[in-house]
């Protein structure tokens, strides 16, 4: 920091004149530091540098796997114009074109330039531009779209729950229902395909959240009503991408790398076409950062200040998991990041509670159930095993896409009549069989594991193509810049572009984390707290994919966590280039404001 400059002039995101923030004394000054204290710091800083040495083993082998590999969806009649896809791929290994090399010799200095002509804004006019511009876009692309009435099975039934409950149409969640103007086509239809309510939550009952977040919007812009659920999610989508911002700011982006990461979120067509899928993530994505965000601040404050935001993150991750049970994932990576920062900066107390407000809302998740079955007095037992889920994600589709869905699960439910305990053990058989037989032939093995990857990162759409076709729409869906865009040939143009942008992120994303490792480190718990929950929670789910149920719209999100280590990595790489003084070892963590700094800050690890 400047010299004559205290420190407490300076806010969590290093900017000077902004509230005072309260910092740990540094456990380095003064007397030498007693043996414990030098376990806690050797501990600590092995954690956090285990953490962002894993990911980057992550990135280079997703790097690695992008530049050789595209997911491409083949149409459903396999005519160029058809909008509709099916949801098979060739994962074959192919060698990139020359267009693909010189996209990603050119993409990173124009995202590197557009971010400087960004970064010279005030820091609220690049807040506004990008929220702006993610809301206008996002409306523009739904508006387009025109859906008003989506054909994916999951999103018609928890459609169809929330609009049973805001009608208080407990009947319909009863074991056998059948809806009066349909019974005879429902009655004959097999039982897996009746679309009952009590069998659809029987099965997964973590949906009931989801059902709730569904009847909120329909409460509020009226039942049924698709294109609200698409449009608050533009809302979610962009307050989260403004969070995301802030996330990165606390862990010790610059202005530059602020300036790139708003140019890499409004360019990221994937986070423009995610708004069409209509299904809860983008709330609970958005409730999930928000809680990244309010623990990084109480990590930054002393006293009853820091428990209660504290309080608040845990809280609002608890909404997070509510409206979608796969941000559990981000809810550990969150309690973790707390519980390792916290021992590190003696904020005991704060790493206590944080683990107390995680047992409390991870008990609190099955609120919506507990709730659903009262009102209607049905009881929907324990659903599909989890186990059940690992199988699924051990086997092939019926398409053959590895570690998607297959309906194996649905099959158990049926023939052991709901039995928990008896599906839990086919499972765990099915699970052992196959670890069984890719451990016999390693070939096979990695020939599975690669595929599986490849399908859920390599995609460089994200599926969010895939669901946008798959609406019933308002007008004859013939024209239009959705219609273009989802058909040949513009489809392959986006797909080549997306293609490039998510090989870029990924290589960049992988310098950007080098930089952190290498780089000088500081002592503020927000930075050190907000660089390892972002790192925890890209790591989280892809651990989790590896085994579970597999789509590549479910990894979405995590991908959204890689954008402010690539900011990092696009801004390092051109202060590497723009002289000998701007090597990665004058970045603070995960940037740094080395430039205002005469002296170099001490280490985060």
């Amino acid at each position: 920091m400047p010299e004559g400059t205290s420190e407490s002039s300076y806010d969590s995101t290093g900017r000077a004149g902004r509230a005072v923030v309260s910092q740990e004394p540094d456990p380095h000054a003064g007397a030498p530091a007693g043996r414990p204290a030098r376990i806690r710091l050797w501990v600590t800083a092995f954690c956090g540098r285990a953490v962002l040495a894993i990911q980057v083993v992550v990135l280079a082998i997703l790097a690695g796997i992008s530049i050789v590999s595209t997911v491409r969806w083949t149409p459903a009649d396999r005519h160029p114009h058809d909008p509709l896809l099916h949801e098979t791929a060739p994962l074959d290994w192919q060698l990139p074109s020359l267009a693909f090399f010189c996209g990603l010799l050119l993409f990173p200095p124009i995202l590197v330039l557009a971010g400087l002509l960004i970064c010279k804004m005030r820091r609220r006019g690049r807040l506004f531009l990008l929220v702006s511009f993610l809301l206008v876009a996002q409306c523009v692309w739904i508006i387009s779209l025109n859906g008003i009435r989506p054909w994916y099975p999951d999103s018609l039934m928890v459609s169809r729950g929330a609009q049973a409950w805001l009608a208080r149409d407990w009947k319909s969640f009863s074991f056998g229902y059948c809806s009066a103007k349909q019974q005879a086509q429902c009655l004959a239809k097999d039982p897996m395909r009746r679309g009952n309510l009590n069998q659809y939550l029987s099965w997964y009952p973590f949906q009931s959240g989801s059902m709730l977040w569904f009847l909120l919007i329909f409460r509020i812009f009226g039942s049924g009503n698709f294109l609200a659920i698409q449009f608050v999610n533009a809302v979610c989508i962009s307050l989260a991408a403004l969070l995301i911002c802030l996330l990165a700011e606390r862990a010790g982006l610059d202005d530059r790398g602020t300036g790139i990461l708003v140019v890499l979120m409004i360019t990221c067509l994937p986070m423009v076409m995610y708004s069409s899928f209509v299904y809860a993530n983008a709330g609970g994505f958005l409730f999930a950062i928000l809680a990244m965000y309010l623990l990084s601040t109480a990590l930054c404050l002393q006293g009853s200040r820091s428990i209660i935001l504290a309080t608040a993150a845990f809280l609002s991750g608890g909404v997070a998991v509510v409206v979608k049970s796969t941000f559990n994932i981000l809810l550990i990576a969150i309690v973790l990041a707390a519980l390792i920062a916290g021992i590190r900066l003696r904020r005991y107390l704060l790493a206590l509670w944080s683990t107390v407000c995680f047992a409390a809302v991870w008990k609190a998740a099955s609120l919506p159930l507990v709730l659903l079955q009262r009102l209607s007095g049905e009881d929907f037992g324990r659903g599909l095993p989890a186990s059940s889920w690992i199988a699924i994600g051990l086997g092939r589709s019926k398409s053959g896409m590895p570690g998607w869905w297959h309906p194996e699960a649905l099959d158990n439910y049926f023939t052991t009549g709901n039995d928990y305990e008896a599906m839990n053990d086919m499972a765990k058989r099915a699970i052992a069989d196959r670890l069984g037989q890719y451990l016999g032939d390693p070939g096979r093995g990695l020939g599975f594991f690669s595929g599986k990857l490849m399908s859920e990162w390599s995609d460089p759409t994200f599926q969010t193509g895939f669901y946008a076709a798959q609406f019933d729409h308002e007008y004859r869906f013939d024209s239009g810049l959705a219609f273009h865009l989802l058909t040949d040939p513009m489809r392959s143009s986006v797909l080549s572009y997306d293609d490039v942008m998510q090989s870029v992120i990924y290589l960049f994303a992988l310098v950007g984390l080098v930089s952190c490792l290498m780089g000088k480190h500081v002592r503020d718990g927000g930075r050190v707290g907000a660089v390892l929950m972002l790192s925890l929670g890209f790591l989280g789910g892809f651990a989790c994919y590896i085994f579970w149920e597999a789509k590549s719209v479910y990894a979405l999100p995590f991908y959204l966590l890689l954008l402010p280590f690539a900011a990092q990595g696009l801004s390092a790489s051109a202060r590497r280039l723009s002289g000998p003084a701007a090597g990665f070892r004058v970045l603070p963590g995960l940037a740094g404001h080395a430039r205002r700094a005469k002296r170099a800050p001490k280490p985060v690890w």
